[in-house]
Protein backbone atom coordinates (compact mmCIF):
# COMPACT_ATOMS: atom_id res chain seq x y z
CA UNK A 1 0.00 0.00 0.00
CA UNK A 2 2.88 2.36 0.89
CA UNK A 3 4.59 1.68 -2.47
CA UNK A 4 1.32 2.37 -4.29
CA UNK A 5 1.03 5.75 -2.53
CA UNK A 6 4.62 6.61 -3.49
CA UNK A 7 3.99 5.64 -7.12
CA UNK A 8 0.75 7.64 -7.13
CA UNK A 9 2.61 10.64 -5.70
CA UNK A 10 5.33 10.32 -8.37
CA UNK A 11 2.73 10.07 -11.14
CA UNK A 12 0.82 13.07 -9.74
CA UNK A 13 4.05 15.06 -9.40
CA UNK A 14 5.06 14.28 -12.97
CA UNK A 15 1.59 15.22 -14.18
CA UNK A 16 1.75 18.57 -12.35
CA UNK A 17 5.27 19.14 -13.69
CA UNK A 18 4.03 18.46 -17.22
CA UNK A 19 1.15 20.88 -16.76
CA UNK A 20 3.51 23.55 -15.44
CA UNK A 21 5.98 22.93 -18.29
CA UNK A 22 3.12 23.28 -20.79
CA UNK A 23 1.97 26.49 -19.10
CA UNK A 24 5.51 27.94 -19.23
CA UNK A 25 5.92 27.02 -22.89
CA UNK A 26 2.49 28.44 -23.68
CA UNK A 27 3.37 31.70 -21.92
CA UNK A 28 6.81 32.02 -23.55
CA UNK A 29 5.32 31.42 -27.00
CA UNK A 30 2.72 34.14 -26.23
CA UNK A 31 -0.26 31.85 -26.80
CA UNK A 32 -1.75 33.13 -23.52
CA UNK A 33 -4.15 30.20 -23.10
CA UNK A 34 -4.39 31.01 -19.39
CA UNK A 35 -5.02 34.72 -19.85
CA UNK A 36 -3.34 37.01 -17.32
CA UNK A 37 -2.05 33.96 -15.45
CA UNK A 38 0.26 33.36 -18.43
CA UNK A 39 2.06 36.64 -17.60
CA UNK A 40 2.58 35.56 -13.98
CA UNK A 41 3.84 32.12 -15.04
CA UNK A 42 6.28 33.65 -17.53
CA UNK A 43 7.71 36.01 -14.91
CA UNK A 44 7.90 33.18 -12.35
CA UNK A 45 9.77 30.95 -14.80
CA UNK A 46 12.15 33.80 -15.69
CA UNK A 47 12.94 34.64 -12.05
CA UNK A 48 16.01 32.34 -11.67
CA UNK A 49 17.55 33.84 -14.80
CA UNK A 50 16.84 37.37 -13.54
CA UNK A 51 18.63 36.52 -10.29
CA UNK A 52 21.55 35.05 -12.24
CA UNK A 53 21.73 38.11 -14.51
CA UNK A 54 21.72 40.47 -11.54
CA UNK A 55 24.47 38.53 -9.75
CA UNK A 56 26.58 38.60 -12.94
CA UNK A 57 25.71 42.17 -13.88
CA UNK A 58 28.18 45.00 -14.21
CA UNK A 59 25.96 47.15 -12.00
CA UNK A 60 26.58 44.86 -9.03
CA UNK A 61 30.31 45.19 -9.76
CA UNK A 62 30.04 48.98 -9.83
CA UNK A 63 30.37 49.29 -13.61
CA UNK A 64 27.90 51.83 -15.07
CA UNK A 65 25.59 50.49 -17.77
CA UNK A 66 26.92 53.08 -20.21
CA UNK A 67 30.49 51.73 -20.01
CA UNK A 68 31.54 49.15 -22.59
CA UNK A 69 34.36 46.68 -22.00
CA UNK A 70 36.97 47.01 -24.73
CA UNK A 71 39.02 44.20 -26.23
CA UNK A 72 42.53 44.32 -24.74
CA UNK A 73 44.03 43.72 -28.18
CA UNK A 74 42.21 46.67 -29.77
CA UNK A 75 44.33 49.56 -31.03
CA UNK A 76 43.28 53.03 -32.14
CA UNK A 77 44.05 54.48 -35.57
CA UNK A 78 44.18 58.25 -35.99
CA UNK A 79 45.08 59.47 -39.48
CA UNK A 80 42.17 61.92 -39.74
CA UNK A 81 43.37 65.05 -41.55
CA UNK A 82 40.09 67.01 -41.58
CA UNK A 83 37.49 68.09 -39.03
CA UNK A 84 34.66 65.77 -38.00
CA UNK A 85 32.43 67.62 -35.53
CA UNK A 86 30.19 65.48 -33.32
CA UNK A 87 27.58 65.94 -30.60
CA UNK A 88 27.07 63.02 -28.22
CA UNK A 89 26.75 62.22 -24.52
CA UNK A 90 28.78 60.42 -21.86
CA UNK A 91 27.97 59.45 -18.28
CA UNK A 92 29.96 61.45 -15.72
CA UNK A 93 29.91 59.07 -12.78
CA UNK A 94 31.83 61.37 -10.45
CA UNK A 95 29.46 64.30 -11.00
CA UNK A 96 26.43 61.96 -11.23
CA UNK A 97 25.08 63.54 -14.41
CA UNK A 98 24.91 63.24 -18.19
CA UNK A 99 27.32 65.38 -20.14
CA UNK A 100 26.44 66.29 -23.74
CA UNK A 101 29.48 67.50 -25.65
CA UNK A 102 30.33 68.98 -29.01
CA UNK A 103 33.84 67.96 -30.01
CA UNK A 104 36.13 67.43 -32.98
CA UNK A 105 37.37 63.92 -33.76
CA UNK A 106 40.39 65.31 -35.63
CA UNK A 107 42.06 66.53 -32.45
CA UNK A 108 39.58 65.46 -29.72
CA UNK A 109 39.06 69.09 -28.70
CA UNK A 110 35.82 69.80 -26.82
CA UNK A 111 33.99 72.86 -28.13
CA UNK A 112 30.97 73.06 -25.82
CA UNK A 113 29.18 71.14 -23.06
CA UNK A 114 25.70 70.84 -21.61
CA UNK A 115 24.88 69.05 -18.36
CA UNK A 116 21.74 67.09 -17.46
CA UNK A 117 21.59 66.88 -13.68
CA UNK A 118 19.85 64.17 -11.64
CA UNK A 119 16.69 65.97 -10.54
CA UNK A 120 13.22 66.78 -11.76
CA UNK A 121 12.85 63.82 -14.10
CA UNK A 122 10.00 61.32 -14.36
CA UNK A 123 11.82 58.02 -13.78
CA UNK A 124 9.08 55.90 -12.15
CA UNK A 125 7.21 54.92 -15.34
CA UNK A 126 9.76 52.40 -16.64
CA UNK A 127 12.54 50.24 -15.25
CA UNK A 128 15.11 52.75 -16.53
CA UNK A 129 17.27 54.56 -14.02
CA UNK A 130 18.71 58.01 -14.57
CA UNK A 131 22.22 56.63 -15.03
CA UNK A 132 21.20 54.13 -17.72
CA UNK A 133 18.93 56.46 -19.67
CA UNK A 134 21.45 58.29 -21.90
CA UNK A 135 20.79 61.52 -23.75
CA UNK A 136 20.63 59.86 -27.16
CA UNK A 137 20.91 61.78 -30.48
CA UNK A 138 20.66 65.22 -28.90
CA UNK A 139 19.95 68.10 -31.29
CA UNK A 140 21.96 71.31 -30.78
CA UNK A 141 20.60 74.64 -32.00
CA UNK A 142 22.51 77.57 -33.51
CA UNK A 143 21.95 79.55 -30.29
CA UNK A 144 23.59 76.83 -28.13
CA UNK A 145 20.23 75.46 -27.03
CA UNK A 146 19.84 71.68 -26.98
CA UNK A 147 16.91 69.32 -27.58
CA UNK A 148 17.55 66.17 -25.55
CA UNK A 149 15.78 63.20 -24.00
CA UNK A 150 16.54 60.53 -21.46
CA UNK A 151 16.33 57.41 -23.60
CA UNK A 152 13.16 55.30 -23.29
CA UNK A 153 11.74 57.48 -20.53
CA UNK A 154 9.03 60.19 -20.57
CA UNK A 155 11.64 62.95 -20.44
CA UNK A 156 12.00 65.17 -23.49
CA UNK A 157 13.55 68.58 -22.85
CA UNK A 158 15.17 71.73 -24.17
CA UNK A 159 18.19 73.25 -22.45
CA UNK A 160 19.67 76.70 -22.88
CA UNK A 161 23.40 77.40 -23.26
CA UNK A 162 23.79 77.36 -19.45
CA UNK A 163 22.07 73.92 -19.23
CA UNK A 164 18.94 75.48 -17.69
CA UNK A 165 15.80 73.51 -18.57
CA UNK A 166 13.53 75.65 -20.78
CA UNK A 167 10.73 73.11 -21.09
CA UNK A 168 9.98 69.42 -20.56
CA UNK A 169 7.51 67.01 -22.10
CA UNK A 170 6.43 63.89 -20.17
CA UNK A 171 3.55 62.72 -22.41
CA UNK A 172 5.20 59.67 -24.01
CA UNK A 173 8.27 57.46 -23.88
CA UNK A 174 10.84 59.05 -26.18
CA UNK A 175 13.55 56.98 -27.83
CA UNK A 176 16.02 56.63 -30.69
CA UNK A 177 16.37 59.45 -33.23
CA UNK A 178 15.60 63.16 -33.03
CA UNK A 179 15.51 64.86 -36.45
CA UNK A 180 14.95 68.56 -37.22
CA UNK A 181 12.03 69.48 -39.44
CA UNK A 182 12.86 71.67 -42.46
CA UNK A 183 10.55 74.39 -41.12
CA UNK A 184 13.15 75.22 -38.44
CA UNK A 185 10.52 75.51 -35.71
CA UNK A 186 9.86 71.82 -34.95
CA UNK A 187 11.50 68.40 -34.82
CA UNK A 188 10.53 64.74 -35.12
CA UNK A 189 11.14 62.14 -32.43
CA UNK A 190 10.36 58.44 -32.05
CA UNK A 191 7.95 57.65 -29.22
CA UNK A 192 5.78 54.95 -27.69
CA UNK A 193 3.07 54.73 -25.04
CA UNK A 194 3.91 54.92 -21.34
CA UNK A 195 3.29 51.51 -19.70
CA UNK A 196 0.73 51.35 -16.88
CA UNK A 197 3.39 50.00 -14.48
CA UNK A 198 7.20 49.95 -14.51
CA UNK A 199 8.38 46.94 -16.45
CA UNK A 200 4.95 46.31 -17.93
CA UNK A 201 4.55 45.95 -21.72
CA UNK A 202 4.10 49.17 -23.69
CA UNK A 203 0.69 48.25 -25.08
CA UNK A 204 -0.70 50.67 -27.66
CA UNK A 205 -3.10 48.55 -29.71
CA UNK A 206 -4.87 45.19 -29.65
CA UNK A 207 -6.14 42.90 -32.38
CA UNK A 208 -8.69 40.11 -32.03
CA UNK A 209 -7.99 37.23 -34.42
CA UNK A 210 -10.49 34.89 -36.05
CA UNK A 211 -10.19 32.48 -33.10
CA UNK A 212 -11.29 35.21 -30.71
CA UNK A 213 -7.86 35.67 -29.12
CA UNK A 214 -7.15 39.27 -28.11
CA UNK A 215 -3.50 40.04 -28.83
CA UNK A 216 -2.07 43.25 -27.40
CA UNK A 217 1.05 44.75 -28.95
CA UNK A 218 3.29 47.78 -28.82
CA UNK A 219 2.94 50.45 -31.47
CA UNK A 220 5.47 53.22 -32.01
CA UNK A 221 4.58 56.76 -33.00
CA UNK A 222 6.10 59.39 -35.23
CA UNK A 223 5.83 62.61 -33.23
CA UNK A 224 6.44 66.21 -34.30
CA UNK A 225 7.19 68.66 -31.48
CA UNK A 226 7.36 72.44 -31.36
CA UNK A 227 10.93 73.55 -30.55
CA UNK A 228 9.93 76.61 -28.55
CA UNK A 229 7.19 75.13 -26.35
CA UNK A 230 7.68 71.34 -26.35
CA UNK A 231 4.06 70.92 -27.42
CA UNK A 232 3.21 67.90 -29.59
CA UNK A 233 2.01 69.15 -32.98
CA UNK A 234 1.44 65.81 -34.72
CA UNK A 235 1.30 62.17 -33.65
CA UNK A 236 0.68 59.10 -35.78
CA UNK A 237 1.03 55.40 -34.96
CA UNK A 238 3.13 53.42 -37.43
CA UNK A 239 0.65 50.54 -37.14
CA UNK A 240 -2.10 52.90 -38.30
CA UNK A 241 0.05 54.01 -41.25
CA UNK A 242 0.50 50.38 -42.32
CA UNK A 243 -3.17 49.47 -41.84
CA UNK A 244 -4.38 52.56 -43.71
CA UNK A 245 -2.16 51.49 -46.62
CA UNK A 246 -3.52 47.93 -46.62
CA UNK A 247 -0.29 46.47 -45.26
CA UNK A 248 -1.97 44.20 -42.72
CA UNK A 249 0.43 41.39 -43.54
CA UNK A 250 3.43 43.56 -42.72
CA UNK A 251 2.02 44.46 -39.32
CA UNK A 252 0.55 41.12 -38.29
CA UNK A 253 2.77 38.76 -40.30
CA UNK A 254 5.39 38.23 -37.59
CA UNK A 255 5.96 38.51 -33.86
CA UNK A 256 3.51 40.96 -32.26
CA UNK A 257 5.54 41.56 -29.09
CA UNK A 258 7.25 44.59 -30.64
CA UNK A 259 6.29 44.53 -34.33
CA UNK A 260 7.52 48.03 -35.28
CA UNK A 261 10.52 49.17 -33.21
CA UNK A 262 10.71 52.57 -34.84
CA UNK A 263 14.25 53.99 -34.77
CA UNK A 264 14.45 56.87 -37.25
CA UNK A 265 12.20 59.53 -38.81
CA UNK A 266 13.90 61.56 -41.53
CA UNK A 267 12.09 64.60 -43.00
CA UNK A 268 12.84 65.17 -46.68
CA UNK A 269 14.23 68.56 -47.69
CA UNK A 270 15.29 67.94 -51.31
CA UNK A 271 12.61 67.92 -54.06
CA UNK A 272 12.68 64.83 -56.24
CA UNK A 273 10.58 62.87 -58.69
CA UNK A 274 10.44 60.16 -55.98
CA UNK A 275 9.41 62.34 -53.02
CA UNK A 276 8.69 65.93 -52.07
CA UNK A 277 9.66 68.14 -49.10
CA UNK A 278 7.64 67.23 -46.03
CA UNK A 279 7.69 63.49 -46.75
CA UNK A 280 9.24 61.22 -44.12
CA UNK A 281 11.53 58.22 -44.32
CA UNK A 282 10.61 55.91 -41.43
CA UNK A 283 12.85 53.03 -40.32
CA UNK A 284 11.07 50.09 -38.65
CA UNK A 285 13.60 47.59 -37.34
CA UNK A 286 11.44 44.57 -36.57
CA UNK A 287 10.08 44.33 -40.10
CA UNK A 288 13.44 45.29 -41.70
CA UNK A 289 11.75 47.99 -43.76
CA UNK A 290 12.08 51.65 -44.59
CA UNK A 291 8.80 53.45 -45.31
CA UNK A 292 8.35 56.62 -47.35
CA UNK A 293 5.31 58.36 -45.88
CA UNK A 294 3.51 61.59 -46.77
CA UNK A 295 1.84 62.97 -43.61
CA UNK A 296 -0.04 65.70 -45.48
CA UNK A 297 -2.02 63.04 -47.35
CA UNK A 298 -1.77 60.15 -44.87
CA UNK A 299 -0.29 58.22 -47.77
CA UNK A 300 2.35 55.49 -47.76
CA UNK A 301 4.35 56.33 -50.87
CA UNK A 302 6.87 53.47 -50.90
CA UNK A 303 8.11 50.47 -48.92
CA UNK A 304 11.81 49.67 -49.25
CA UNK A 305 12.91 46.16 -48.40
CA UNK A 306 16.20 44.65 -49.33
CA UNK A 307 19.46 43.22 -48.08
CA UNK A 308 19.20 44.98 -44.72
CA UNK A 309 18.21 43.32 -41.46
CA UNK A 310 17.25 45.17 -38.24
CA UNK A 311 18.46 48.41 -39.84
CA UNK A 312 18.94 51.85 -38.28
CA UNK A 313 19.69 55.38 -39.42
CA UNK A 314 18.36 56.43 -42.82
CA UNK A 315 20.01 59.37 -44.64
CA UNK A 316 18.91 61.09 -47.85
CA UNK A 317 22.12 61.51 -49.89
CA UNK A 318 20.84 62.72 -53.28
CA UNK A 319 17.59 63.38 -55.14
CA UNK A 320 17.28 59.67 -55.89
CA UNK A 321 19.29 57.81 -53.19
CA UNK A 322 19.14 56.99 -49.51
CA UNK A 323 21.75 55.28 -47.34
CA UNK A 324 20.92 52.87 -44.51
CA UNK A 325 22.94 51.42 -41.64
CA UNK A 326 22.43 47.68 -42.06
CA UNK A 327 22.96 45.99 -38.69
CA UNK A 328 22.57 42.56 -40.29
CA UNK A 329 21.53 41.15 -36.93
CA UNK A 330 18.89 38.45 -36.54
CA UNK A 331 17.41 38.44 -33.04
CA UNK A 332 15.99 35.22 -31.57
CA UNK A 333 12.90 37.06 -30.29
CA UNK A 334 12.35 38.66 -33.69
CA UNK A 335 12.32 35.29 -35.46
CA UNK A 336 11.56 32.80 -32.64
CA UNK A 337 12.88 29.30 -33.22
CA UNK A 338 13.11 26.14 -31.19
CA UNK A 339 16.90 26.42 -30.93
CA UNK A 340 17.22 23.11 -29.06
CA UNK A 341 16.09 20.95 -31.98
CA UNK A 342 18.77 18.79 -33.63
CA UNK A 343 20.08 20.18 -36.93
CA UNK A 344 20.29 17.57 -39.69
CA UNK A 345 23.72 17.13 -41.31
CA UNK A 346 24.07 19.04 -44.57
CA UNK A 347 21.60 21.78 -43.59
CA UNK A 348 22.53 24.99 -45.49
CA UNK A 349 24.34 27.50 -43.29
CA UNK A 350 24.07 31.27 -43.66
CA UNK A 351 26.69 33.26 -41.75
CA UNK A 352 26.54 36.99 -41.04
CA UNK A 353 29.88 38.36 -39.90
CA UNK A 354 29.60 42.15 -39.97
CA UNK A 355 27.27 45.11 -40.27
CA UNK A 356 27.20 47.18 -43.47
CA UNK A 357 26.06 50.47 -44.98
CA UNK A 358 23.90 50.16 -48.09
CA UNK A 359 22.74 52.73 -50.64
CA UNK A 360 19.34 52.33 -52.31
CA UNK A 361 18.84 53.95 -55.73
CA UNK A 362 15.21 54.77 -56.54
CA UNK A 363 16.00 55.03 -60.26
CA UNK A 364 16.54 51.30 -60.76
CA UNK A 365 15.58 49.98 -57.28
CA UNK A 366 19.14 48.69 -56.81
CA UNK A 367 21.37 48.40 -53.74
CA UNK A 368 25.10 48.79 -53.37
CA UNK A 369 27.31 48.54 -50.30
CA UNK A 370 29.86 51.07 -49.07
CA UNK A 371 33.33 49.63 -48.32
CA UNK A 372 31.99 46.13 -47.48
CA UNK A 373 35.48 44.59 -47.43
CA UNK A 374 36.58 47.03 -44.73
CA UNK A 375 33.52 46.25 -42.59
CA UNK A 376 34.34 42.55 -42.87
CA UNK A 377 38.08 42.91 -42.33
CA UNK A 378 37.59 45.15 -39.28
CA UNK A 379 34.73 43.05 -37.91
CA UNK A 380 32.54 46.14 -37.57
CA UNK A 381 29.21 45.05 -36.13
CA UNK A 382 26.59 46.22 -33.68
CA UNK A 383 23.54 44.25 -32.70
CA UNK A 384 21.55 47.32 -31.75
CA UNK A 385 21.63 51.00 -32.71
CA UNK A 386 24.45 52.05 -35.04
CA UNK A 387 24.88 55.22 -37.12
CA UNK A 388 26.62 56.33 -40.29
CA UNK A 389 27.26 59.46 -42.32
CA UNK A 390 28.69 59.69 -45.83
CA UNK A 391 31.01 62.69 -45.55
CA UNK A 392 31.33 65.34 -48.29
CA UNK A 393 34.58 63.81 -49.58
CA UNK A 394 33.03 60.34 -49.88
CA UNK A 395 34.55 58.91 -46.70
CA UNK A 396 32.22 57.10 -44.31
CA UNK A 397 31.74 57.80 -40.60
CA UNK A 398 30.46 54.80 -38.63
CA UNK A 399 29.39 54.48 -35.01
CA UNK A 400 29.36 50.87 -33.78
CA UNK A 401 27.36 51.27 -30.58
CA UNK A 402 27.77 47.83 -29.00
CA UNK A 403 31.52 47.85 -29.70
CA UNK A 404 31.96 51.35 -28.25
CA UNK A 405 33.91 52.41 -31.34
CA UNK A 406 33.92 55.11 -33.98
CA UNK A 407 35.35 54.73 -37.48
CA UNK A 408 36.07 56.81 -40.53
CA UNK A 409 36.52 54.62 -43.61
CA UNK A 410 37.88 55.58 -47.02
CA UNK A 411 38.66 53.75 -50.27
CA UNK A 412 42.16 53.22 -48.82
CA UNK A 413 40.81 51.58 -45.64
CA UNK A 414 40.50 52.80 -42.05
CA UNK A 415 41.69 56.36 -41.43
CA UNK A 416 40.15 56.65 -37.95
CA UNK A 417 39.31 54.04 -35.33
CA UNK A 418 38.66 55.50 -31.90
CA UNK A 419 36.91 54.99 -28.59
CA UNK A 420 36.35 57.41 -25.71
CA UNK A 421 38.13 56.03 -22.62
CA UNK A 422 36.06 55.73 -19.46
CA UNK A 423 37.51 56.27 -15.97
CA UNK A 424 37.40 52.50 -15.35
CA UNK A 425 40.36 50.61 -16.81
CA UNK A 426 39.51 48.39 -19.77
CA UNK A 427 36.27 50.26 -20.50
CA UNK A 428 35.11 52.99 -22.87
CA UNK A 429 32.08 55.26 -22.93
CA UNK A 430 29.11 54.09 -25.01
CA UNK A 431 28.72 56.30 -28.11
CA UNK A 432 25.01 57.13 -27.56
CA UNK A 433 24.11 58.15 -31.12
CA UNK A 434 26.57 60.77 -32.29
CA UNK A 435 25.24 63.59 -34.43
CA UNK A 436 27.65 64.58 -37.19
CA UNK A 437 27.85 68.31 -37.94
CA UNK A 438 29.51 69.18 -41.25
CA UNK A 439 30.46 72.72 -40.17
CA UNK A 440 32.02 73.91 -36.92
CA UNK A 441 29.34 74.47 -34.25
Amino acid sequence: MRIARILAGVVLGLALLCVFAWAVRDAVLKKRSLGRMSDWIERFAAFPKEVSDVLASDRLKGVPDSYIEIDSGWRAIDRLAYDVFVTNSIWDQEADRWEVRQFNFRNDSVLFKWYIERHGWMMDKTERLFENAPAVHSLPGPDRTLIAKLEKTPNLMRLDRESKVLWTNHEMLYHHAIQPDPDGTSFWVCASAIPPLPGAPRISRVVKNVNGHTLPFRDDFIVRVDINSGRILYKKGVAEILLDAGKDGVLYGGSLEDPIHLNDIVPVTLPSEYWRPGDLFISIKRRSMVLLYRPSENRLMDVIEGPFISQHDVNVISDHEISVFNNRYITPYQYPLELSVPIPPGTPLDTIRSSRVVIFDFKDRSFREVFPETFLREGIHTETQGLHEILPNGDLFVEAQNMGRYYVLSPQGVIMRKAIPAPLAGHVHGPNWSRIQLTQP
